[in-house]
């Protein structure tokens, strides 16, 4: 019996083929072939001739549903239905063995139908995953209780279609004109939606998917971090976000100097500025408080502790004390050790001149 391989897809029910003849003249015809599926359109059509299907099409327009998350021909004229449907899952196992991208456009492709022909938006996917993918990053369609969205920016050899397969369906590639790629590269920022429940095993997943696809950064690129604020009026996030802002200009020298100035994270709280280390617009599209002042990485470690340490800030609720350095003001926050400990560290990594010994370790993992 011919067998078809779905991945993520719900598999084709047996009574989709359910004339043992056709079965049979579609392994014979695969046989044939080694199983070897064709590799274009003329070729799918002589294999579509053999299996003697060919008539069955002829003159009819097509469309197409979705049941199972498999697509399935609508015809308007009186073909057989159950060779109808063995003639889809037949033309998608052959785009899916081609790697085609969407394979439901290239099934309508081979098929020869009118683009417009009862085209329905849900044909556009073709598996689980695609369909998953396309919903919208916030917490309420993809059912989070509560949500944490990075943007990352940084470039790749990849284009961002290219890097997309790549990536965890709770993330997309976009394009972003404010990086300055190098040559050769392209500029793309990945926007990732986290469900805070099971946030570090989904940004260990990210970060290990950018890794293998070469995505780098340097000084024109940020981190992004939006905290779930749908819970907050507009004015209370502006109150939160004047709290955090003054938290971030005393732990300042915890990012590198190419984030200290900056004019796409500039310090000093408004209502209206998108381009603030701390601001509130994203508040009434996403409804989230957006933090920019992070440098851009894939490291997973560093993402996950400015992740913890802003959702901190953000929950405190009360200003630091005035007049504090950077460590003292660190000391004043209820941080577990090991965070605490990786804070210094990274003080001491970034601001080498305060401490004694020349022979300090000054690299920062490729974020400058």
């Amino acid at each position: 019996m011919l067998s078809f391989q779905w991945g993520n897809s719900a598999p084709p029910k047996t009574d989709t083929m359910k004339t043992d003849t056709m079965k049979a003249k579609v392994t014979a015809a695969l046989a044939a072939r080694n199983n070897v599926l064709p590799d274009s359109r003329d070729a799918a059509w002589i294999l579509i001739h053999e299996v003697g299907l060919d008539s069955q099409f002829l003159g009819v327009d097509y469309g197409y549903d979705f049941g199972a998350y498999l697509p399935r021909l609508c015809s308007s004229g009186r073909s057989h239905k159950p060779t109808r449907k063995m003639l889809t899952v037949l033309l998608y196992r052959m785009a899916i063995a081609k790697q085609i991208h969407n394979p439901s456009i290239a099934v309508k492709d081979w098929m020869g139908t009118n683009p417009l022909a009862r085209w329905k938006p849900a044909a556009l996917f073709n598996s689980l995953s695609d369909r998953a993918r396309a919903r919208p990053l916030t917490p309420k369609a993809r059912n989070y209780r509560s949500g944490i969205g990075i943007e990352i920016e940084g470039f790749s050899k990849m284009t961002k279609s290219e890097v997309t397969p790549f990536l965890p369906i709770y993330a997309a590639a976009v394009h972003d004109g404010s990086i300055r790629a190098p040559h050769g590269h392209n500029p793309i920022e990945i926007n990732a939606l986290l469900n805070r429940d099971e946030m570090e095993p989904k940004l260990f997943r990210l970060c290990a998917a950018l890794s293998k696809v070469s995505f780098g950064v340097n000084k024109s690129c940020g981190l992004h971090v939006h905290l779930d604020a749908r819970h907050l009026s507009f004015d209370s996030v502006c109150q939160r976000a004047k709290i955090v802002d003054k938290w971030l200009k005393a732990l300042r020298e915890l990012v590198p100097l190419s984030r200290q100035d900056n004019s796409y994270c500039a310090f000093g709280f408004s209502r209206t500025e998108r381009y603030r280390a701390v601001n509130v617009t994203s508040h009434s599209k996403h409804r989230t408080l957006e933090i920019r002042l992070h440098s851009s990485t894939i490291n997973y470690q560093k993402v996950l502790a400015w992740i913890r340490l802003v959702e901190l800030l953000f929950a405190i609720g009360k200003a630091p004390k005035a007049g504090l350095g950077c460590m003292a003001t660190l000391d004043c926050l209820p941080l577990a050790d090991y965070e605490r400990s990786y804070w210094r560290a990274r003080h001491i990594q970034l601001n080498p001149t305060q401490y004694t010994g020349g022979a300090i370790e000054t690299g920062n993992g490729g974020e400058e």
